[in-house]
């Protein structure tokens, strides 16, 4: 399932509120500037442009509008979209566009170039005579928005392109009251070593995810955040890393592993996950004030979330491994939860 599939994806509810139907989404765009410092190779040329762009995610849509405000000084021979290319790297031809200003136009994409566009891999190229393989080039970026049917994090929650309320998802991107289902859990042991290597291991008894966050179909993520760093590491653990424990009809729980994580298991009474997370800042860490929080979402954005936070007196030598042991469980996983500041800055 694609990153805005996920973000449009069915939010597992609470008993007796209702899910407003999914809706097409229009996604905005824009390339500014579209010049020479970005060709490749750059170019000291004085050409000018600049584009807006809006995509309907259910067409398969993109409407362009290109405003050239100098041409190219020896004449503009052609225009295209370009991709799928990063900036500074070159791309095959995808739509032509019309010479001259205003470029107003419709591309028809198919479906496999939604996510690419999405993830900013197109360009529009404007050629001349004196630089045929391109003149002024500016690479198509997206302008987060509410509602977009992507979730822009921190500021957005949740985002299921529409503003409609209850259906678990407000008009300014936030979750509504009574749509997720909160684990707090018990921390038993919680490991971070150097190079930055977590295991959090939980105890107690929690429910497993229903059929509506169902990680082998929805898929699902998992962050750690500490104290000196509240924008943490966050896994994506998409469908396919997940399989099963016990009968697929009747699972005891689930299990997945990706390259940073070696494994990620729920099942009752039990949570573990080993990954390597390189931005979370190196040893050692006050074993005070730096808490280390993890949480995990399945069947994201809205779906079931098991969340644990841990600080205090950091066992053995902070040099080598700051372990901690049986940790009180966080009143709740969601920001709004009265469970201290920490947990409260966890998405």
């Amino acid at each position: 399932m694609s990153r805005i599939g996920r973000a449009l994806a069915v939010i597992a509810l609470a008993p007796l509120v209702g899910l407003g139907a999914a809706e097409a989404t229009t996604v905005n765009f824009v390339a500014n500037p579209i010049d020479g410092a970005h060709e490749v190779p750059p170019n000291a040329s004085t050409a000018m442009a600049s584009g807006t762009f809006v995509m309907d995610t259910d067409a398969n849509t993109l409407s362009v509008n290109v405003i050239v405000s100098a041409f190219p000084p020896s004449g503009e021979i052609a225009a295209h979209i370009h991709g799928p290319a990063e900036p500074g790297v070159n791309a095959a031809i995808l739509e032509p566009l019309d010479l001259g200003t205003p470029k107003v136009e419709v591309w028809n994409f198919p479906e496999n170039r939604q996510q690419e566009i999405i993830d900013e891999l197109m360009y529009v190229n404007i050629h001349s005579n004196d630089l045929p393989g391109g003149e002024i080039r500016g690479q198509i970026v997206r302008v987060p928005s509410c509602p977009d049917g992507i979730i822009d994090e921190p500021a957005e929650q949740c985002d299921d392109g529409n503003t409609n309320a209850g259906d678990c998802c407000s008009a300014t991107c936030q979750l509504e009251a009574g749509c997720v289902t909160e684990v707090p859990l018990i921390v038993k042991v919680l490991l971070y070593k150097p190079g930055n290597k977590i295991k959090i291991v939980s105890k107690g008894s929690f429910p497993l995810p229903d059929s509506s966050d169902d990680p082998t179909v929805e898929g699902g993520r998992l962050t750690f955040k500490t104290e000196a760093n509240p924008t943490g590491t966050t896994f994506a653990l998409p469908d396919d890393t997940w399989s099963t424990i016990g009968p697929p009809t009747a699972p005891k729980g689930f299990k997945a592993k990706t390259g940073e994580c070696k494994r990620v298991l729920v099942k009752n009474n039990v949570l573990k996950a080993l990954c390597t997370a390189p931005d979370l800042g190196a040893l050692p860490i006050d074993p005070v004030t730096n808490e280390i929080s993890a949480l995990l979402q399945l069947g994201v954005p809205g779906g079931t979330r098991y969340c644990g936070v841990c600080g205090g007196e950091v066992k053995g030598n902070p040099d080598k491994a700051a372990k901690r042991k049986d940790c009180a469980a966080p009143a709740g996983c969601l920001p709004t939860s009265p469970s201290g500041a920490f947990l409260d800055r966890t998405p």
